[in-house]
């Protein structure tokens, strides 16, 4: 996977997520990509989930180009929840692993998930 760099500066989103981890090492963020992206109607840059390791600096991206995704949140150690759209106009939650893979369809019309233990 692309390296990233997450720069949180004056055009940071007040919506945009940021989760710290469990292990107080990573957090996991969404944040907006400086590339239009293949979903035509979507309005403005599409959003991504990054993993950011705290040691480093380096955030990778762990959400694919589809669907859009933001508002994670952590599952599991290995798993979390995001917000998305595959045609900018539905919104779904779905679940998704740290280690890639086809992101599962949880619920239709739906975002904002959290969760607590």
């Amino acid at each position: 996977m692309e390296d990233f760099r997450v720069a949180i500066e004056r055009g940071y989103e007040q919506h945009n997520r940021i989760e710290p981890a469990a292990d107080d090492q990573h957090l996991l963020l969404d944040a907006d990509l400086d590339k239009d992206g293949p979903i035509k109607n979507w309005e403005g840059p599409p959003p991504a989930v990054f993993l950011l390791d705290i040691a480093t600096g380096k955030a990778k991206r762990i959400s694919p180009v589809t669907p859009y995704a933001w508002e994670p949140c952590w599952l599991s150690e290995q798993e979390y929840l995001f917000t998305g759209t595959r045609d900018g106009k539905h919104f779904e939650i779905y679940k998704a692993s740290l280690t890639g893979g086809t992101p599962q369809l949880l619920i239709k019309n739906g975002s904002g998930g959290t969760v607590s233990k």
